[in-house]
């Protein structure tokens, strides 16, 4: 996969089922959720636990796989911790 960062920080998959993943980025990590309507990423902690129930990134019509495959364009990265 082509990794589109300017910065050269590159996402991580920590752990990954058929509808969900756990990832790394920038030092933080974010649950990626697919309930075959939408695919949703949410701040969480290193276990996968949500964090912020206010969206990342992801977006409607989308599968895990589009999300993962192509993060840097489905991440907004606005949790509560970047003001």
């Amino acid at each position: 996969m082509k990794n589109n960062n300017n910065n050269g920080d590159k996402m991580k998959i920590i752990k990954r089922t058929d509808y969900t993943a756990v990832v790394q980025f920038k030092g933080k990590y974010y649950y990626v959720s697919d309930n075959h309507r939408e695919t949703l990423i949410f701040p969480a902690d290193s276990n996968g636990t949500v964090t912020e129930y206010m969206e990342v990134g992801g977006g409607s019509g989308l599968s895990l796989d589009e999300v993962l495959g192509e993060w840097s364009g489905y991440f907004w990265g606005f949790d509560s911790e970047e003001k």
